[in-house]
């Protein structure tokens, strides 16, 4: 979930990123309940991320076959209210820009670079550097000395950065080449 808002408030600044999280996660062969601390877990990473809280789940509070979750619920609600002023006016202070292909249709997209984009992310996220994820080079585009690195996987939208690398930014293209080609020092 933190990808997902991370992905549309840097992409799509003007829009209202929400992540709203359903109380059962589902694959190919089956429906399950969602664990009660894996649904905590995508409340504080969304809210975290800027998207404002929503649960969404099916029938009535009084007929969920797993209470669990609606203990999670009320306690990350309670906590969320107690704590509101952390959650207001957050900016993206991230110095890595991750620029990734756009998702046009999500569940028909190319596993490979998706599962790369996922693998950056995780790696930087789990070594505590803040990174902004888009599908757009537009952030790009507006604010070039807003970054220390852009990291272009397959697929991404390559728009400025040959600019950005002009004007001294680092760029780090994942399995494949710069459009624009590489420095003579680096290709020898």
């Amino acid at each position: 979930s933190s990808e997902a808002i991370n992905r549309i408030r840097t992409s799509y600044p003007e829009k209202a990123a929400i992540n709203i999280c359903i109380g059962y996660s589902s694959n190919l062969s089956r429906l399950v309940v969602m664990p009660q601390e894996e649904m905590k877990v995508h409340l504080y990473q969304a809210s975290a991320h800027g998207s404002p809280i929503t649960y969404c789940f099916t029938g009535t509070p009084l007929t969920q076959d797993d209470q669990r979750t609606l203990d999670a619920l009320e306690r990350f609600y309670t906590w969320h209210a107690d704590n509101s002023d952390l959650y207001s006016l957050q900016t993206n202070l991230a110095r890595v820009l991750l620029l990734v292909e756009p998702e046009t249709a999500p569940r028909r997209r190319n596993p490979i670079p998706e599962e790369t984009n996922k693998g950056v992310y995780r790696i930087l996220t789990e070594a505590h550097i803040p990174v902004a994820v888009s599908e757009t080079s537009r952030s790009l585009q507006i604010a070039l000395e807003n970054y220390d690195l852009v990291i272009v996987t397959e697929g991404a939208p390559t728009e400025g950065v040959r600019e950005y690398v002009e004007n001294g930014g680092r760029a780090l293209f994942i399995n494949q080449a710069p459009p624009f080609g590489l420095p003579a020092l680096v290709s020898e």
